[in-house]
């Protein structure tokens, strides 16, 4: 699979979350990030020259009502790493939940922890492999409105 067949996907999803968001639900946000990518280590995909590559992040948060600090999210990856000849692609969704606190009228500070499962898929092999991971996150936002950070 190449790059080029994710760019449509890409563009469905903002497309879905700018009329999800619109739906005036202030207690629900829908989050897109660019990602980053990069083979670390002595895994086989560095020793076959990995290079730099990235992908897009679509989360969805939720703040609850009886208790404003509580948040849960779930969130949808995907990336690509390049190297000769072919393409790693990578999927993942996961679960998550943490506690948001708002430092001022138009900055909030975030911290989380979530789990989920990954995909990963190499262009031109027949193999997946996947496994579970666990992360967290610490996130700063800074709202240029109400409605959009």
């Amino acid at each position: 699979m190449k790059v080029k067949k994710l760019f449509p996907l890409i563009i469905l999803v903002i497309f879905i979350s700018a009329n999800a968001y619109s739906q005036g639900n202030e207690n629900t946000s829908i989050q897109i990030y660019p990602t980053f990518n990069l083979g670390l280590g002595s895994s086989r995909i560095v020793d076959l020259g990995a290079s730099i590559g990235g992908g897009a992040n679509m989360k969805i948060q939720h703040l609850f009502d009886s208790l404003p600090f509580l948040f849960i999210e779930g969130d949808i990856n995907v990336g690509v790493l390049p190297y000769p000849g072919d393409n790693l692609i990578l999927l993942s969704g996961g679960l998550g939940s943490g506690v948001n606190l708002r430092v001022a009228n138009r900055m909030s500070f975030d911290i989380s922890a979530h789990g989920g499962w990954y995909l990963g898929l190499v262009s031109g092999e027949q193999d997946i492999f996947s496994n579970p991971y666990f992360g967290g996150n610490v996130n700063f936002h800074f709202d240029l409105s109400p409605n959009i950070t």
